[in-house]
């Protein structure tokens, strides 16, 4: 191989390495990272082969491009891909649900999980099926749904959630 090409490959798989990068820091919880790297290494070689000079972009600009479009595609796939377990106490035994995974989901997981401590330090401040309600909301069950399971109605679900709302608003000054 000459020089010439030989720096052209090394320059190629720098971008697509810098590239790669960016994105594991990112979403690191959801991606091995020699997966990601072969991904941006394969997609780098095809945009050197699929490179059109006339069409009056240069090739970096071009090859970031390809690179990003496709890591970002990946990104998506693994995420939407994803399975997580996420417990849900129920009165006598824990219940697994297994759902696909967003981000939207991981960061309202975290959310969900912060707001349960600080229920469970206050457990004063809030009604026995306070916590159950607001674990099955999250779940995304309806007030209906959980209203049957709690044996209320939804009126007494939907009190339930602005009280445990108003409490937490209160105590941070949100």
């Amino acid at each position: 191989m000459k020089k010439k090409e030989k720096d052209l490959e090394s320059d190629i798989k720098s971008i697509a390495t810098s590239i790669a990068n960016v994105f594991y820091k990112s979403y690191k919880n959801y991606l091995n990272y020699d997966d990601l790297l072969h991904e941006a290494y394969e997609t780098a070689i095809s945009a050197k082969k699929t490179f059109d000079e006339t069409r009056g972009t240069n090739f970096e600009s071009y090859l970031k491009a390809c690179v990003r479009n496709k890591l970002i595609n990946y990104v998506k796939k693994k995420i939407r891909t994803r399975e997580m377990e996420i417990l849900l106490p129920d009165d006598s035994r824990d219940i697994i649900f297994r759902k696909e995974v967003t981000l939207e989901d991981m960061e309202n997981s975290i959310l969900i999980r912060d707001i349960e401590q600080f229920m469970m330090a206050h457990r004063e401040l809030f009604s026995s099926d306070d916590l159950t309600i607001l674990r099955m909301r999250a779940m995304g069950s309806s007030y209906k749904e959980i209203a049957g399971k709690i044996n209320k109605n939804t009126k007494y679900v939907d009190n339930s959630l602005r009280r445990i709302k108003k409490i937490i608003s209160e105590r941070f000054g949100i």
